[in-house]
């Protein structure tokens, strides 16, 4: 499989389309990969936004390119 050595750490990954995420690689196939990233949502009843975490599987039909990222924080 391609992502193998990338399994874990955090990638950022460009669709088709234009949008962009930056995430962790949990799981890879030859067909698709899951993803596990973190966002600000807005909660029903509560005045700011909390983080949710979501698990997301795509298709490597939809996806432009995976590369590692790299955080200098």
């Amino acid at each position: 499989v391609v992502f193998q050595k990338a399994l874990g750490s955090k990638v950022d990954v460009k669709f088709k389309g234009g949008r962009r995420l930056v995430a962790t690689l949990v799981a890879a196939t030859e067909e698709a990969v899951t993803l596990q990233y973190t966002a600000l949502e807005a909660v029903e009843g509560k005045k700011k936004k909390e983080k949710v975490e979501h698990e997301e599987t795509c298709s490597l039909a939809e996806i432009n390119s995976v590369t590692p990222y790299i955080d200098f924080k």
